[in-house]
């Protein structure tokens, strides 16, 4: 059957040619190209489950994007489209673990049912006679041409007196302009401005005199983050956090007398210090974390009275997600905020804040890099980075539906109310495998092992297999790659297209474990690669989210942190499929069993223990806080912690002889280079590492005809 053909499903019939979907109560709507080349494949292979897999190969071969998110995001608006019926009754099925089918037959139907055929051997003899004349001929293509140009410009897809696409610089500086706000009426913008020497303050710059330099507006050791304008363009509130101690501050600074006033307490502990201010000036919406609350959150501070206590947006108790970013819109009556539930899936909700009700925006979304509302208030701007590919969309707010903007690197868009401008920053990273060699009378500086246009991260080397397996986005999602010793001979290893994360060779060196994003439940599963056998498999268990993986002593096991009860734990999960066992009692994190009935792991507070699995004894701290700070970027070799310790600006390699009890420093890095992912060469006794320069990253103001 032609994929051309009309079928009858449910109520509505659906028509590929014009892509139209038409239901029995007279409502039509009009889908998208690709979602109409989905569903019409799998209306021709009913009943037939077809999978992700093929669905990707099929219909996004050739994108850049290519993984989950696309399919994903196709099949919600299906499902979407297609449940405006009568009955309500889903049509698209998810077969977990397995791909989607329709679950209604469809009926084919060979003749047109919405308008009937027109008789065409009248019109066809005309037109003959019509074109036949050359002069007939150029009017009709001038004519043609005419109204072309008017439908288009009425369409909006060929502006007049407007570029399509415009994208102007505003900020050049070495270094990188972060965390872009602009005034209220866009005559002046604020940001973060990290130089070539690592100082880290806000700049103002004042549109109206584009040569002039930017003004600072902090000269301290605090870490300045993002900030947001009075309505008025009076202050500037923005958050300063200690770098060296557990402490943050939200301030307000008096642009007239450059007067700092402290007004609230954000979270040191919550990454990024997000804030917003409502279009009235009066409620500040920030990050923070009082005493009786563990938690970090979103909190309102009312700006009219500062005495007053700031009150919590957030949930408190038994979340099974975290509020990060936020945005009130235009007439504060609203506010979108991006919910992280693990560290690969986030997505944008809405709140009402006068009942409390709130809608789910985006999904299947893995981190959102900024949102920001359209001053018209009907549709959001924002951020999202898979596979360390960023890029921006728009967002309808009432439809759900989105578009992309398709602008590389697009991050943290800002816009101002008054003049409509968008401002964001361009900002693209790109992680390349390094090594430092551990050889006594070895240079301590750090060398390139594998260097390309795309992401390479997580390196871990078995000399079982004298093999490297790491992580690249080649192929538009992180999947597994293997190489030989030397970084050459590469390829790919698996084709799950969906981002995978944290690889790990089993000792003997025939399997790898690594963590994989579960699409239905958007948690994280342990996947394992049977290197002989070219099969994936998945650690069967009941928990939703499962941290980076390790193998047993005799790789009979996997050991992996979960949550049970709001508590984090090692746990041993055997493949044989028994019970898993809980390893740790102090909120383990990450660890390595070093025997059977040993295991050396890291706590959530940065602190190196080992416990004797045999006995009931309390675990022996190996390291505290102040010599570890760390808890994934460590590996045990020969006696021996080879970890990267975070100091004063600087990455730090150390070694920790566990038998001398004895440091030594390595090799010193940047803090603008990016290090995580550690293994050892054992062949030629070197230190592998995922390693980046910090990115450039520079302030721009886009004009886009989604936007106007």
């Amino acid at each position: 059957m032609s994929t051309e053909n009309a079928f009858k499903v449910g109520d509505c019939v659906v028509q590929p040619c014009d892509f139209s979907i038409h239901f029995d109560n007279g409502t039509t709507h009009t889908i998208q190209p690709k979602q109409m080349a989905v569903l019409s494949y799998l209306a021709q292979q009913y009943p037939k489950i077809i999978t992700r897999q093929e669905l990707i190969k099929l219909f996004w071969s050739n994108d850049p994007s290519i993984g989950g998110k696309p399919l994903t995001n196709t099949i919600w608006h299906l499902r979407q489209d297609l449940k405006n019926q009568e009955t309500d009754a889903p049509i698209i099925e998810t077969v977990r673990k397995a791909g989607y089918r329709l679950l209604i037959k469809p009926q084919w139907l060979d003749a047109p049912t919405l308008q009937e055929a027109q008789p065409k051997s009248n019109y066809l003899t005309l037109k003959k006679l019509w074109l036949s004349y050359p002069i007939v001929k150029i009017s009709t293509l001038f004519i043609a041409a005419i109204f072309t140009v008017i439908y288009l410009t009425s369409t909006s897809l060929l502006p007049l007196n407007q570029p399509i696409l415009n994208i102007k610089h505003l900020t050049k500086h070495p270094g990188s302009e972060l965390f872009v706000a602009p005034s209220p009426s866009g005559r002046f913008i604020s940001y973060q401005w990290i130089n070539s020497a690592g100082d880290i303050n806000l700049y103002m710059q004042d549109r109206q005199y584009p040569d002039a330099p930017p003004k600072q507006l902090t000269n301290s050791d605090a870490k300045e983050g993002f900030s947001v304008w009075s309505p008025d363009e009076k202050h500037l509130y923005f958050s300063s956090q200690n770098r060296t101690k557990p402490y943050c501050q939200i301030r307000r600074v008096t642009l007239s007398t450059h007067v700092e006033t402290p007004i609230a307490n954000c979270s040191s502990s919550s990454g990024y210090q997000y804030i917003d201010i409502s279009p009235d000036g009066s409620t500040l919406a920030y990050i923070g974390r009082d005493k009786d609350n563990k938690n970090s959150g979103i909190y309102f501070k009312n700006l009219d009275d500062l005495s007053d206590a700031p009150v919590r947006f957030s949930c408190l108790e038994n979340c099974d997600s975290k509020d990060r970013d936020m945005a009130f819109s235009p007439d504060g009556k609203q506010i979108a905020i991006s919910r992280r539930n693990n560290d690969n899936s986030e997505n944008i909700y809405l709140v009402d804040l006068q009942n409390g009700r709130e809608e789910q925006l985006t999904f299947g979304e893995s981190d959102i890099l900024g949102l920001t509302w359209h001053p018209k208030g009907e549709s959001l701007v924002y951020a999202s980075q898979n596979a360390d590919i960023r890029g921006g969309y728009v967002i309808d707010v009432a439809s759900k539906k989105q578009n992309p903007l398709n602008i590389d690197g697009f991050s943290y868009p800002a816009f101002s109310m008054a003049s409509g401008e968008l401002f964001y920053q361009q900002h693209i990273e790109n992680y390349h495998i390094a090594s430092l060699s551990l050889l006594p009378d070895s240079p301590s500086n750090v060398q390139p092992f594998m260097l390309s246009d795309f992401s390479h991260s997580y390196p871990d080397y078995s000399s079982a297999s004298n093999q490297i397996v790491y992580v690249s986005n080649e192929s538009g999602q992180y999947e597994l790659w293997l190489s030989d010793n030397k970084g050459l001979n590469r390829q790919q290893l698996t084709k799950q297209g969906q981002e995978l994360k944290y690889p790990r060779w089993s000792h003997d060196g025939q399997k790898i474990a690594f963590l994989q994003r579960d699409k239905d439940t958007e948690g994280y599963q342990v996947g394992i690669v049977d290197i002989h056998k070219n099969q994936v498999s998945l650690l069967e268990t009941s928990f939703k989210y499962h941290a980076r993986p390790t193998w047993g002593f005799n790789d009979d096991a996997i050991i992996s942190a979960v949550s049970k009860d709001n508590r984090t734990e090692l746990y041993r999960f055997p493949l044989s499929g028994g019970e898993p066992s809980r390893l740790t009692f102090n909120r383990g994190r990450y660890g390595y069993m070093i025997s059977d009935t040993s295991l050396i792991y890291v706590s959530s507070n940065g602190r190196l223990w080992q416990q004797n699995l045999s006995s009931e004894d309390e675990p022996t701290r190996l390291l505290r806080r102040r010599h570890f700070n760390t808890r994934y970027y460590w590996v045990l070799h020969k006696n021996g912690v080879y970890y990267r310790q975070s100091k004063n600006n600087q990455y730090r390699f150390m070694h920790y002889d566990l038998e001398e009890k004895s440091f030594t420093e390595l090799s010193q890095l940047s803090a603008f280079q990016g290090v995580k992912g550690l293994s050892i060469n054992t062949l030629d006794s070197s230190l592998l590492f995922t390693n980046a320069a910090y990115p450039q990253s520079d302030i721009k103001i886009l004009q886009h005809p989604l936007i106007q």
